[in-house]
């Protein structure tokens, strides 16, 4: 779907499963970004408090992103990082019920970032953001989309 988009719709199977080169890659990461982080702003607000009314409409998000990222045929050097990244995703949204009720029972700020970089769905997309970054990708975009104003 967001493959043939980039493609101009007429590229079909053989387009999507070309590998894109790094620039290209880069840019697909910036592009679902800029998408995810407008989805939920508009369906979630600015706000920076997690709450459980919020958790569905970010599982959501973070699914339809896990989608759109398996229709992205990587570079080939970055191809099993790029497997590890949608299952990180999709783990995190599978994670979002357990990571609010953590925050919303912490005590102080430190417990709540504890609760945060604690959670293993977390600590494993923090971990491939140094593995891109290893191999000369930079994909914070794409783990910052939903914050910010």
């Amino acid at each position: 779907m967001l493959v043939a988009a980039g493609c101009g719709g007429g590229g079909g199977n053989e387009e999507a499963s070309k590998p894109l080169t790094k620039a290209q890659y880069q840019a697909r990461l910036q592009q679902l970004s800029n998408e995810v982080g407008a989805e939920l702003r508009q369906s979630v607000g600015a706000s920076t408090t997690l709450k459980q009314s919020d958790v569905p409409k970010l599982q959501r998000s973070l699914r339809s992103l896990a989608g759109k990222l398996e229709a992205v045929s990587p570079p080939a050097n970055v191809a099993d990082l790029h497997t590890r990244l949608i299952a990180a995703v999709r783990d995190f949204a599978d994670d979002l019920p357990t990571l609010a009720k953590r925050l919303e029972q912490a005590k102080d700020p430190s417990a709540a970032i504890a609760a945060v970089f604690g959670a293993k769905p977390i600590e494993a997309l923090i971990q491939l953001q140094q593995a891109f970054k290893d191999k000369g990708y930079d994909i914070s975009s794409l783990l910052d989309a939903g914050s910010g104003p």
